[in-house]
C-alpha cells in the first residue's frame, strides 16, 4: 500500500488509535498531505479519541479491535468523499457511546458555524495578535461555544496547520484544527484556550509553544 492507493482511506481509524505498522502510518501521513477530506476527518475525530483516553476507567474490551476491524472491512471498497464522511461519523458515534458523554462535531448542513457564534446576541469578541498574524475569538455563553477566526493568520508552512486546545490541570486536549483560510467553532470548556502550530495530521499534545493562550474566564 502507498499514499496514492485508494484503500489508504481505510487506515484513518487505526491511525487515530495508533494501531498502524510503521510503513502504513508513513503511507497514511503522506496521503494526508494531499487529501483535504481525510485531514478534516482526522481533525474532527481526534478530540473524541483524546477524550476517550481521558476516561477514568478503561474502555470496553475489544473496542480498539472493533474499530480497526470495521475500518479493515472497507479496504476493498473504493469510497467517495461522502462515504468516507459517513464512516468517520460511525467511528465518532462508537466513541460517543463508550466515552461517557463525548460530544462529536456535527457534519450536517445544520452544524454551527463561526458566523453563528459571532452573530449571537451575547457574543464577546477579542482580536488577539500573534507572531503569525491576528486571531479573532468570539465567545457566546448562550451557545456555550467559542469561534476561532484564523483568516488573518499567515500560512503555517508545508505540512503544518493550526491546532486548538483546551488546557487544564496540566493536560491539553485537542478540539479542532484549521488552516489560515478557515474559521472553526469549539465547545466552551474550563481552563485555557490555546492555539499552536502542529503537523497537518494533528498532535496528541502540543509540540510547539502556544501562539495564543487565553483563560476561559477572560473570553
Amino acid at each position: 500500500m502507498n499514499a496514492h492507493d485508494p484503500d489508504v482511506h481505510s487506515l484513518l481509524g487505526p491511525y487515530l488509535l495508533h494501531a498502524l505498522e510503521p510503513a502504513e502510518r508513513a503511507a497514511f501521513e503522506e496521503h494526508l498531505t494531499a487529501c483535504a477530506s481525510c485531514r478534516e476527518e482526522v481533525a474532527e475525530l481526534r478530540p473524541a479519541v483524546a477524550a476517550l483516553s481521558d476516561r477514568p476507567s478503561p474502555p470496553p474490551a475489544g473496542l480498539r479491535e472493533q474499530i480497526i476491524s470495521r475500518a479493515a472491512e472497507t479496504r476493498s471498497v473504493r469510497r467517495s468523499p461522502r462515504r468516507r464522511l459517513r464512516v468517520a461519523a460511525v467511528a465518532a458515534a462508537v466513541l460517543l457511546a463508550v466515552g461517557g458523554g463525548i460530544v462529536a462535531t456535527q457534519r450536517g448542513d445544520d452544524r454551527m458555524t463561526a458566523a453563528d457564534v459571532f452573530a449571537a446576541a451575547d457574543v464577546r469578541t477579542h482580536d488577539m495578535p500573534t507572531k503569525m498574524g491576528a486571531v479573532r475569538l468570539g465567545m457566546s455563553h448562550e451557545l456555550h461555544m467559542v469561534a476561532v477566526d484564523g483568516r488573518a493568520l499567515t500560512d503555517p508552512g508545508a505540512g503544518m496547520a493550526y491546532e486548538v486546545w483546551w488546557s487544564a490541570n496540566g493536560r491539553a486536549t485537542s478540539v479542532a484544527m484549521f488552516q489560515e483560510t478557515e474559521s472553526v467553532v469549539v465547545p466552551m470548556r474550563e481552563g485555557e484556550l490555546q492555539i499552536t502550530m502542529e503537523p497537518m495530521a494533528g498532535s496528541d499534545a502540543p509540540t510547539s509553544p502556544p501562539l495564543l493562550a487565553m483563560p476561559a474566564a477572560s473570553l
